[in-house]
């Protein structure tokens, strides 16, 4: 396996998981594969989520207070009242294809 092989596949393989209200605070999650995982009242509180891909999972709810979303994959992430105050490296365009609403909370996006 060559080096570049190495660095593009995920680190973590949760894709379709069940991880309802589990306590992810501070964890590494670079380029984890959450797709389709039910992380609905999970706490991801600082966690690094860098290039994470997060697609049509469930966070209904969750807190993701701090976490740094840099590059994270979010088409059809469910957000509906989740927290992502002081979330960093969230850009607009990630937020395009997520499902958010008014009880979100949303942080300063980094545009």
């Amino acid at each position: 396996m060559s080096a570049i092989d190495d660095q593009e596949r995920p680190k973590v393989d949760l894709r379709g998981a069940f991880i309802r209200r589990t306590n992810l605070r501070r964890a590494s999650l670079v380029r984890a594969n959450l797709a389709r995982a039910d992380c609905a009242w999970a706490d991801f509180t600082d966690a690094d989520l860098t290039e994470a891909n997060l697609e049509e999972a469930d966070l209904s709810n969750a807190v993701l207070r701090g976490a740094d979303l840099k590059n994270a994959k979010l088409a059809g992430t469910l957000l509906r009242g989740s927290d992502l105050t002081g979330a960093l490296n969230l850009t607009r365009k990630q937020l395009w294809g997520a499902v958010v609403d008014e009880s979100t909370k949303l942080p300063e996006l980094a545009d």
